[in-house]
């Protein structure tokens, strides 16, 4: 089992995956990384085609800057 399909297997919903399901979609996962105070996503912008799983550090959401 690859690298992401081992982290995927701990995060709900990807944990009650059968094996040939979680390595499918650890094929299809693209990894990225973002400097602390990044922004990821805009609010009002086009709706994200992707789930994310934050797998280390933490994302900070903001609505108007609250």
């Amino acid at each position: 089992m690859d690298e992401i399909a081992g982290f995927l297997k701990g995060v709900a919903p990807f944990d009650t995956l059968e094996d040939v399901g979680l390595e499918a979609v650890a094929a299809a996962c693209q990894s990225e990384s973002y400097p602390a105070g990044a922004t990821i996503m805009v609010q009002a912008a086009e709706p994200s085609r992707f789930a994310w799983v934050v797998r280390r550090g933490a994302v900070e959401l903001a609505d108007e800057g609250r």
